[in-house]
């Protein structure tokens, strides 16, 4: 539509909203009942702002995140080769997703990873043997780029990427053309930092919601993801303080700012959904989507059947934490889930000098699952390595769930999680058990963290997950639990988990928390540092009718479902990632 330029509220009266259109016209005014801010307020002239919404706007930042979509010309690719490989044969070298943590974690801008999205695709999207792909190349700097000189930044995020794609060795392809087909530049994570949390603003935020006629449903209210954005819209409208400040006629005229996943799962799930007809979505740019954007591309190859690729510079995978968003998929026939190959763990590597073992390894990257399972770690055997790995894993299920607020679907804890409050969850998860055996020797006399994970989330237990969507995996991990010496006393537990969150970064708080095993798998799935700034990634995994099927593929799981953090900035604390924090 254009821009939104100025929102006006009385006391009484309508919300007065000014905006200008795409085809330059006069600024035009219209009055509203109700006003939802599905976009970056940072972006909106609010001329009577409160005191908290100052505070917000004051407080709020970013970092800036750029996507390329190029066409390649990849000529080592074998594609005779299947992706990881053959049981007998050769190793696939190229990899459908590079990954470079080290460059991540400067957010100097440079290039951090790519995909080839031709080689993650299922194989109903492999090409004939062209050579030429399309990937998508991403960039990230540390800094909001609201405020910023668009072209400036884009231009020097360019400058960086071309000096990447010519000088980086792991970068095993060179573009087609030079310009590329599609690019998208946003502002993405955006966050308070650690002041911000400690004085509670995501809570004081929920608090204040559907107050002067305004909700706030964007992702810095919540997370980075369609997911939490859905959960957390959902959360505001089952409020009754939220819902007797919504309008309850039907025809009362609701402004929607922004039509990004936000904007656009509020309007049809909290408007078209329960009768209101009378509201009107602003946008700024040329499309709808915000941070999602496909691009369908002519498949090399396979130009006689006019075969395309969807390429993802912004939101893309899925994982069975989705599991909420299946029937919206199902309802507006938006297409089924699609299982990305055949071995999750061959198709992507990490880019780690000091771990690989070859040159080839130092040009390609390492294994993710030998990488993060084993080889970070330096574990003396494999099965020594899957054993402190499920060892973390529950523990960091169940301090999830304790500082999350005992639900797995909570898009935020309900408190601020607490020393207090933290191990006196867990003592209600375990008061629960007790309850629940004829017998309470049973636990007195076998307490082990199998029996804790099964009593948390196995089928009966606390939080049965077997509507979830992840009902075969949990049992699966339980019984893997089982078959290992992964006993721990009670007392231990309660002292991890005794940790002033808050005052301490994501990775001491892991090492003091006794999983510090978990931290080579979290910095693939968060794609972040956990010295410096943190960034959801995208996480890949082996998705067949919801079951994970291999050790790393549930350890994936387990991150994306299950598991929590926040960006260590500044000593900053470990805290939900469904803040946006």
């Amino acid at each position: 539509m254009g821009a939104v330029t100025s929102r006006l509220r009385r006391p009484n009266a309508p919300v007065s909203i000014t905006y200008t259109t795409s085809d330059g016209g006069n600024p035009q005014t219209e009055e509203f009942d109700f006003v939802v801010v599905a976009c970056d307020p940072r972006g909106l002239k609010i001329t009577d702002r409160t005191d908290f919404e100052e505070e917000i706007i004051r407080r709020l930042t970013s970092h800036t995140f750029k996507t390329s979509l190029l066409f390649a010309n990849r000529p080592n690719r074998d594609e005779t080769v299947p992706v990881g490989g053959t049981p007998n044969g050769p190793p696939q070298t190229n990899y459908a997703v590079r990954f470079d943590p080290v460059t991540l974690e400067r957010m100097d801008g440079g290039v951090y990873g790519f995909r080839d999205e031709i080689m993650a695709r299922d194989t109903e999207f492999q090409p004939s043997h062209t050579k030429t792909t399309w990937t998508v190349v991403y960039q990230l700097a540390g800094v909001p780029l609201i405020g910023k000189d668009r072209a400036a930044v884009k231009e020097a995020m360019n400058l960086n990427r071309d000096k990447a794609l010519k000088t980086d060795k792991w970068i095993d392809w060179d573009p087609a053309n030079e310009v590329p087909a599609k690019e998208l530049l946003v502002d993405y994570f955006g966050h308070f930092l650690q002041d911000g949390l400690r004085d509670k603003l995501p809570w004081k935020i929920v608090d204040e919601q559907g107050k002067n006629k305004t909700l706030y449903v964007a992702s810095f209210t919540c997370f980075e993801s369609v997911l939490h954005c859905y959960l957390y819209q959902n959360m505001l409208m089952a409020r009754s303080d939220v819902r007797d400040r919504f309008p309850k006629k039907k025809n009362a005229r609701i402004a929607v700012i922004g039509a990004g996943p936000s904007g656009l799962l509020f309007a049809s799930q909290h408007l078209v959904a329960k009768g209101y007809k009378n509201f009107k979505i602003f946008e700024a740019s040329d499309r709808y989507g915000g941070k999602t954007e496909t691009q369908y591309q002519q498949i090399p190859g396979r130009e006689e059947d006019g075969g395309t690729v969807p390429c993802e510079l912004g939101t893309c995978y899925l994982s069975p934490a989705y599991f909420p968003l299946y029937s919206l998929f199902e309802k507006y026939n938006a297409g089924k889930v699609v299982a990305l190959d055949r071995d999750s763990n061959a198709f992507r590597s990490i880019i780690d000098p000091d771990i690989a073992e070859n040159e080839q390894e130092k040009m390609d990257g390492v294994e993710y699952g030998a990488w993060a399972t084993f080889r970070k770690n330096d574990y003396a055997t494999p099965e020594v390595g899957e054993q402190r790995i499920l060892r973390a894993s529950v523990l960091y299920v169940l301090f999830h769930l304790c500082a999350m607020g005992m639900d797995p679907e909570d898009p935020m804890p309900k408190e601020l999680p607490t020393v207090k409050n933290v191990v006196g969850n867990l003592l209600s998860i375990v008061a629960w058990m007790i309850g629940n055996l004829d017998d309470i020797s049973e636990l007195v006399e076998s307490f082990s963290l199998s029996t804790l994970f099964k009593g948390i989330l196995g089928r009966g237990g606390a939080f049965d997950m077997s509507d979830k969507g992840v009902k075969d995996d949990v049992d699966l991990f339980a019984d893997r639990i089982e078959r290992i010496d992964l006993d721990i006393d009670l007392h231990d537990i309660v002292r991890l988990f005794s940790i002033d969150i808050f005052k301490k970064t994501f990775e001491q708080f892991l090492d003091e928390a006794d999983m510090g095993d978990l931290k080579p798998t979290l910095v693939y799935a968060y794609q972040g540092a956990f010295s410096g700034f943190f960034l959801l990634g995208h996480l890949v995994i082996r998705i067949s009718d919801g079951e994970c099927t291999d050790f790393i593929s549930f350890i994936s799981l387990l991150s994306y479902v299950f598991l929590f953090c926040s960006p260590p900035v500044q000593g900053y604390g470990i805290l939900v990632s469904c803040f946006g924090l």
